[in-house]
């Protein structure tokens, strides 16, 4: 795994070389993954439905936490002409 924004297919974390070493996901790197196997528009509901089928029950606020790191991270950009906070992947956007 050579591009360091594609995370490790089993622990979701940064790329690394040779074997993972931690099996068990952060959220956050849980969420990254999402991301990028998902397409549709991201809402903090639906990464809360995500969280819920997930080892990490998560609260509304966390979820909206999330979602702005995703954004601060280029993973997600804002949905173009919606009124409510709505984020598609940045690969889909362009």
């Amino acid at each position: 795994m050579s591009d360091p924004k594609i995370p490790c297919p089993e622990c979701g974390r940064s790329a690394h070389a040779g074997p993972c070493r931690d099996p068990q996901p952060s959220r956050r790197s849980y969420l990254a993954t999402a991301i990028q196997r998902e397409t549709g528009p991201w809402t903090t509901a639906r990464v809360q439905a995500l969280y819920a089928a997930s080892p990490w029950a998560a609260h509304r606020n966390t979820a909206r936490k999330d979602v702005r790191a995703a954004v601060r991270a280029g993973l997600l950009v804002p949905a173009p002409g919606t009124g409510n906070r709505t984020y598609t992947r940045k690969d889909a956007a362009a």
